[in-house]
Formats: structure tokens, C-alpha cells, sequence
């Protein structure tokens, strides 16, 4: 009988140095049936160890950062459905263990490895599409799959050059689509278009801006800046110069409330539209005058209807997650 006991959880050395795993149960399973054939006994009945077998599930959470608001919300998601994985399998403790990928492609590769050290055999996350950009780069080398759920930037479609990475929500290339029908059933026909550089910001931007053109419609000026970036005054300003009518961010929370509380202090009162990261009562977290988003639109993917099953009524139970 060949078994590999460093390839959890199908075969690994517990604490006390026993193989025990997947494999190893189907092993004793069918000592069980050869011992009963060759010694003319009844079928025994194959009973599996007492203690349950721990496998651990990685959560890469932007903990730290400029989506750090959500984090909250997202603890409990993982820890909710690690519970609700080790209430359906009998014999199994599905455990979390977290780490802050800090909505940073570096942050992240680094959180990555301190997952893989750890032992998990999958991953959850990351939110921020650059950072599981940075993670996808560590785990797939250890051939350790990640299913984000919230990352929607479109070059995370590519399997070649994301290899054992999933999510469960859209592409931004979807998103798009529906933040164009969102502000042109507005009625605004010249906005400005205002986004990160990054993997999310310019992916998110860039399919905004395919599908406006394509109803017809043109931008009143389209501007990028750095995820670091702090003050907005010149960006804002370049948008009343021009005369835009109005304002689509494709930016996190943070940076976008700094982005609409100074349009409020300039008094660029136009409407303004965004996507899922600025969309949520947490986002509001970010805000020194929370009144200042006010009317503000934003798009945000979600399951299909009865897709989450209790999960919804289970977070709106909650004081974190709601």
C-alpha cells in the first residue's frame, strides 16, 4: 500500500506520527474486506477514527488597507462557512487560518506563503484584485488552489497566467455593462471617469468606457491615478474645468470617499456613480462626513436568488456582518 503523508488531507501524520487522511481510511477499509474474504468472516463494518480530521482552509483578507472597512463582514463569511463545511461532514474540523493580504500584490504573496507554512489546502480570497494577483503567483507554484470572492478584474480570466485561481463572482468585464446601463438611465450623458491604475481601477474603467461608447455616448474626460494617491483636488478640479455632468468612480472605499468629499468641498455637485468598492453601509466608514455620499449609485455583483442559501438572513443577523 503507497501513500505520500505529506499531501493532506487525503494522507498525513497526525500529532502522534499515525497516517490518517482520506486515503488512509480507504486503505483500512479494504484491509478490512481482504481480512474478512481470506478469513471467512462476515463483512466487517469499517468504522472511521474517533477524532476528527483537521483540515485547514487559508483566508486571505484585506484586513489593512483602503477596503479595510469590509474586513469585518468578511471574517465572519469565512468563519460562518467553515462551520457550516465541519457541521456537514462528520469526521472533519474545516479551520480557518487568516492572513492579511493588506489589498497589496506584495502584502499578499507574502500572506500567501505564510499560508502555505501553515499547512491549508485551499485558500479563500483574496478581495482586491491586485492582491490576488500577488497571491495566485505563491500558491499556484505549490499548486494550492484560491477562489477569491470579491476580486473582479478581468485579467484574473486568463487561466494561463492565473493558473488554480477561481472566484465567485464576475468579471468587471460584466460589471461594466451594467454600470453604463446604471448611468445612462440617469439621464447624464457626459461624465468624467475617474479611476485607479491598478488591476481593479483600470480594469473596471476600461470596460465602463467600452460599453458607454458603444451606446453612443462620449466621456468628458477620463483620469487615472495611483492607488496611494491622497489628494484629489487637481482631479476634481479638471472635472468642473471641463464641465462634466456628472462622475463614475472605479475606485476602493477609502480613496473614494476622499474623491467625493472633496467634489463636496469644491462644490462639483453632480451626481456620481461607482461599482462594488465603494458599494455597502461600511463604505460610509470611510467617510468624515458620511451626509457627503448621499445619492451616490454604485453597481455590486450578488448571488442568484436563493443562491446563498440562509447565509443573508445569517449576516443580517449579525452585528459585524450586516
Amino acid at each position: 500500500f503507497c501513500s505520500d503523508t505529506s499531501y493532506p488531507p487525503f494522507e498525513n501524520l497526525d500529532a502522534s506520527g499515525n497516517a490518517v487522511g482520506f486515503d488512509v481510511d480507504i486503505g483500512n477499509a479494504i484491509a478490512d474486506e481482504m481480512a474478512a474474504h481470506y478469513m471467512n468472516a462476515a463483512n466487517p463494518m469499517f468504522v472511521p477514527p474517533v477524532s476528527d480530521v483537521t483540515i485547514k482552509i487559508g483566508f486571505l483578507n484585506d484586513a489593512t488597507g483602503p477596503i479595510s472597512v469590509y474586513a469585518g463582514g468578511f471574517t465572519f463569511a469565512s468563519t460562518t462557512a467553515a462551520s457550516t463545511l465541519s457541521a456537514a461532514n462528520d469526521g472533519y474540523n474545516f479551520e480557518i487560518v487568516e492572513a492579511d493580504s493588506a489589498c497589496d500584490g506584495q502584502a499578499a504573496g507574502t500572506a500567501a506563503q505564510s499560508l502555505i507554512d501553515a499547512g491549508v489546502v485551499a485558500v479563500a480570497g483574496a478581495a482586491c484584485s491586485g492582491a490576488s494577483i500577488g497571491a495566485n503567483a505563491v500558491l499556484s507554484a505549490a499548486g494550492i488552489p484560491m477562489v477569491s470572492y470579491a476580486s473582479t478584474s478581468p485579467a484574473l480570466s486568463d487561466a494561463v497566467a492565473h493558473p488554480d485561481f477561481f472566484r465567485v463572482v464576475p468579471s468587471d468585464a460584466i460589471q461594466g455593462d451594467a454600470m453604463a446601463d446604471m448611468v445612462a438611465a440617469s439621464g447624464v450623458t457626459s461624465p468624467a471617469l475617474i479611476h485607479m491604475t491598478n488591476a481593479y481601477g483600470a480594469g473596471l474603467a476600461d470596460s465602463f468606457e467600452s460599453f458607454w461608447l458603444d451606446m453612443g455616448m462620449t466621456l468628458c474626460l477620463k483620469t487615472g491615478y495611483e492607488d496611494t494617491a491622497t489628494d484629489f483636488a487637481g482631479a476634481v478640479q479638471a472635472v468642473v474645468d471641463a464641465g462634466c455632468d456628472s462622475a463614475v468612480l472605479a475606485s476602493y472605499s477609502a480613496d473614494g470617499a476622499m474623491i467625493i468629499e472633496t467634489m463636496a468641498v469644491m462644490g462639483a455637485t453632480i451626481p456620481v456613480f461607482g461599482a462594488d468598492g465603494i458599494a455597502g453601509e461600511s463604505a460610509l466608514l470611510d467617510y468624515t462626513n458620511p451626509a457627503a455620499a448621499n445619492g451616490v449609485q454604485v453597481t455590486m455583483p450578488r448571488a442568484a436568488e436563493a443562491g446563498s442559501g440562509d447565509f443573508a438572513a445569517t449576516c443580517a443577523a449579525d452585528a459585524v456582518c450586516a
